[in-house]
């Protein structure tokens, strides 16, 4: 996989065409790399910003006219190495539904780590979940921006808190928005916690 291909120095090139034509490589000592057996992707932003003068944001029409995306393609790379190339596919661009199943994947990945690391439990409320959709897209670099959210909004505050022992072991901590940040809240039990016992998630109203 090469990612933003476009941004490869003109030699890369050189050495691409090489591979696609001849399925090996040979370097300056004579050195030969069998690449019979690889496939090649190669990833670009060509057409990329065409596309977001559609709109930005959730609602927005961020469609890809694959005609147009084709000569941003043309203009950005040269005819022999575009020939070489089996296929090109075009992706539109991320919706909310999309970023709403990776903010998902995330936090469960963290809940995960919170619970085998530190016995916490954390449930997320829907305010909580929202917040992370809105911060963690960007029109123009998509859900790139994701984890850095989580770690602002989320790792860093829990880590203050376990570090300062506010959030000790066999909690369960309720995240919930308040403003542009969230707010992490230990729930007891409605007769209050004891020693040595374990905090339930205390029904909300």
């Amino acid at each position: 996989l090469l990612d933003e291909i476009e941004k490869a120095h003109p030699d890369i090139f050189n050495v691409l065409l090489q591979v696609m034509d001849d399925g090996r490589l040979t370097d300056g000592e004579g050195r030969t790399i069998d690449f019979r057996n690889v496939i090649l992707i190669m990833t670009t932003n060509a057409g990329a910003q065409e596309a977001r003068r559609n709109g930005i944001g959730f609602g927005a029409k961020f469609g890809v006219d694959s005609d147009k995306a084709l000569e941003a393609v043309k203009q950005l790379f040269a005819a022999e190495f575009i020939n070489r190339l089996d296929e090109m596919i075009f992706f539109d661009g991320l919706t909310r539904e999309h970023i709403e199943v990776i903010v998902e994947m995330l936090v469960d990945e963290l809940k995960e780590r919170l619970k085998s690391e530190h016995r916490i439990s954390l449930a997320m409320e829907t305010s909580a979940m929202e917040l992370l959709v809105e911060t963690g897209f960007d029109p123009i670099y998509g859900a790139r921006p994701m984890k850095r959210a989580i770690q602002r909004l989320m790792e860093n505050p829990l880590a203050d808190g376990i570090i300062g022992e506010t959030f000790k072991r066999g909690m369960t901590l309720s995240a919930v928005r308040d403003g542009e940040l969230i707010d992490f809240r230990p729930v007891v039990e409605e007769e209050g916690p004891r020693r040595g016992q374990r905090w339930a998630l205390a029904s909300a109203s």
